[in-house]
């Protein structure tokens, strides 16, 4: 386990996990070589003055131990345990508290959401079954959700509210509030459909044995923005903020999967943040995410990823021509394109994995596989890459059988080129290991002191 984060570290994997290419899903394990050293490099601007452009494998591979470990001190364990002593103490103390009104509180919210839509009753009678479906609309409002809760001589106690809030006392007795407010204008949206099964008998009268179903239409009044806060002693700790643009909706209900909106949301706490810049969907047309996670004004990581997306497609998300950045503490970039669908992805794999025996046969499905990505290493905001990505064949030798499986491999511009796990081998990363083994170390120990009562 620890290896495979180390390589997330190395910050060459955020590329490799658009496709999961370990030995169960692209064949047998074994051993596989690579090949030589070679060069690399690029020139551009906008990157750092003081960078040190990487020329060749060596200083490349020091150029990304030296980014890691700069990653590593800015998540240094230290700078989350009041955050993680808060939560076990918050955990150890009210989880014994009792919680009935609460219960009966959130009981109550859930009926007032569902009522019988049109009396819709649908009853499929066959030869030996038969199925009885009876239609809801369920609406969810968050405004709908209030009140205050204290926590008070074992138990929960609701008092009303314009909002919803959980009053609680930290280890010191000072006070703690959790709130959740909503604010601007809703609109309605349907989320999908939801089948619960609710009863199994045999019918005396038809002879038949018979499903009873209760089928949810969930709509949500989505608010315009939800805020949820954490105040510690009057100190603000934590805060989560959604904004929704809606405001392209044609008529009275908006429908995910044929309307455009645009999501922005950011959580911050202990100052960190991660933010969402922008969730956008617009149909036929094109989709794109921005995710950064920050350190105070300090970016650490940051991904974009654009392209065709269907979400109306429920067993897969229908993708093409997909651009992927990802961007590490500004040294390290990769960058590329990932064309095609997520079932095509699958059917791909499987014809590799049914392949594994025959050299001739694995390797053209391997080479199919490869030509739905186009991902390259750049540094410093280089506009020329110096190294690319594509999966390579390497075959075991057993008794009987020759098997191929594939790994992920860096390529140098000279055409040399080495497998992910000869270029983050132990030798030249020992330091980088040893580091990320004390972070791990680091982040057991406070969640043991952290929660050793419980």
């Amino acid at each position: 386990m620890k290896k495979i984060w180390f390589y997330f570290l190395a910050l060459l994997v955020p590329a490799m996990m658009c496709v999961s290419c370990d030995d169960a899903s692209l064949g047998n394990n074994g051993e596989g070589s690579g090949s030589g050293s070679g060069s690399g490099s690029g020139s551009g601007t906008g990157g750092k003055d003081d960078f040190v452009m990487p020329t060749n494998p060596d200083e490349q591979k020091q150029t990304l131990e030296n980014t890691a470990t700069a990653l590593m001190d800015d998540l240094a364990a230290e700078n989350f345990e009041d955050v993680a002593d808060l939560v076990a103490y918050m955990a150890e103390e009210y989880s014994e508290y009792n919680f009935s009104e609460l219960e009966d509180w959130s009981d109550d919210c859930f009926k007032a959401m569902v009522g019988v839509l049109k009396d819709s009753v649908v009853e499929e009678w066959g030869s030996y079954s038969a199925y009885i479906y009876r239609y809801y609309d369920q609406i969810i409002s968050f405004s709908n959700l209030t009140g205050k809760f204290e926590a008070k001589a074992g138990k929960w106690k609701r008092t009303d509210a314009n909002d919803l809030s959980f009053h609680v006392k930290d280890e010191q007795g000072n006070p703690c509030v959790l709130r959740l407010t909503t604010s601007g204008k809703t609109k309605k949206v349907y989320a999908g459909e939801n089948r619960d099964w609710k009863n199994y008998y045999y019918d005396e009268e038809t002879g038949k044995y018979v499903d009873e179903y209760d089928v949810y239409d969930t709509y949500i009044n989505v608010p315009e923005k939800l805020t949820v806060t954490i105040d510690q002693n009057g100190k603000n700790i934590a805060r989560l903020i959604f904004n929704i643009d809606l405001s392209s909706m044609k008529g009275e209900e908006f429908d995910l999967s044929k309307d455009k909106y645009n999501v922005t949301a950011t959580f911050e706490f202990n100052g960190y943040s991660i933010n969402l810049d922008r969730l956008r969907y617009v149909p036929e047309s094109g989709s794109a995410i921005s995710v950064n996670f920050k350190k105070n004004s300090k970016t650490l990581l940051s991904a974009k990823i654009s392209g065709d997306i269907d979400v109306t497609n429920e067993e897969f998300f229908g993708s093409v021509n997909n651009n992927i950045e990802i961007d590490v503490m500004g040294d390290i970039q990769v960058k590329g394109i990932v064309a095609g669908d997520i079932s095509d992805l699958a059917r791909k794999m499987d014809e590799l994995n049914e392949h594994d025996t025959n050299e001739k046969e694995f390797k053209k499905a391997l080479d199919k596989i490869n030509n739905m990505f186009d991902l390259n290493l750049y540094y410093n905001y280089s506009q020329t890459p110096s190294a690319s990505f594509e999966l390579r064949p390497f075959k075991r030798d057993s008794y009987y059988y020759t098997y191929w499986y594939a790994e992920w491999t860096v390529v140098f511009d000279d055409g040399t080129s080495y497998s992910i796990e000869e270029f983050f081998n132990e030798d030249d990363f020992k330091k980088l290991i040893k580091a990320f083994e004390r972070l791990l170390e680091d982040y057991e120990d406070m969640m043991d002191d952290a929660f050793e009562n419980m």
